[in-house]
């Protein structure tokens, strides 16, 4: 075994609390490492932090971190199964948004860090014909995203993400919400979406026809315009491209 393999051997028996670091040095650098990596999943996930609070947050970031050590030295992107891990996180248990809030924060991250791409202009969409819609299909833009979720996860993340303090007049209707993440012009944008405009997103995702996702946005919600809706959706930097179906 070489000696960079047992050290991770040694790190892996450790984290595990099978045995202790024999070398003070190793132990040194594993509670830097520790902490290295504690400071960039309070950094990832702001958030949950603040709904939390900082002692609580460094508590369970560090089980997490013994479970999950960071597998890439740029941590930006360490954390990517924390919501996972918070839905079955005993603590969490009185708290049945957090992991979707934590869902929140990690897409937000995932459209901060993507790839730029011009927005498509709204304008073509409304000069294409509505029997054109079964020819054309869309293409989301890199930092697009859109979640569903069972709780009011998303107006809890709104009013507390921020610098600013929240107010504590929070009304929640407790039911489903979703967003829609989007990064146009270098800053993301975070619009809250229905079931059908969800449902219209998820399939342009599958490669559905402009057509065929109208016909799903409708199963979810009659009432809602397609090209109205697609025009909004392209307001906000949503897509990328109009294709050939």
């Amino acid at each position: 075994m070489s000696e960079l393999a047992a050290f991770e051997d040694a790190v892996a028996k450790a984290l595990r609390g099978e045995t202790r670091l024999a070398d003070p040095r190793l132990s040194v650098h594993l509670n830097t490492v520790a902490k290295a990596a504690i400071d960039a999943l309070a950094d990832n996930y702001p958030t949950v932090e603040r709904l939390v609070g900082a002692e609580w947050m460094r508590a369970c970031a560090w089980t997490y971190w013994r479970e999950a050590p960071p597998r890439d030295p740029i941590l930006l992107t360490y954390g990517e199964t924390f919501p996972d891990f918070l839905a079955a996180f005993p603590p969490a248990e009185e708290l049945p948004y957090l992991a979707a809030v934590a869902r929140l924060d990690l897409i937000w991250r995932e459209a901060h860090i993507a790839a730029d791409a011009a927005p498509l202009s709204p304008d073509l969409l409304a000069a294409l014909a509505p029997a054109g819609r079964s020819a054309h299909r869309l293409v989301l833009a890199p930092s697009t995203r859109h979640v569903w979720l069972d709780v009011p996860a998303v107006t809890i993340w709104r009013h507390n993400r921020g610098p600013e303090v929240p107010s504590a007049d929070l009304q929640l209707d407790w039911t489903p919400e979703g967003a829609l993440f989007t990064r146009p012009y270098g800053e993301v944008l975070t619009v809250p979406i229905g079931a059908g405009a969800f449902a219209f997103l998820d399939a342009v995702a599958a490669g559905a026809s402009l057509a065929e996702a109208d016909a799903v946005m409708r199963a979810r919600d009659p009432a809602l315009d397609p090209i109205t809706l697609t025009l909004d959706l392209a307001a906000t930097g949503a897509f990328s491209g109009l294709l050939a179906a």
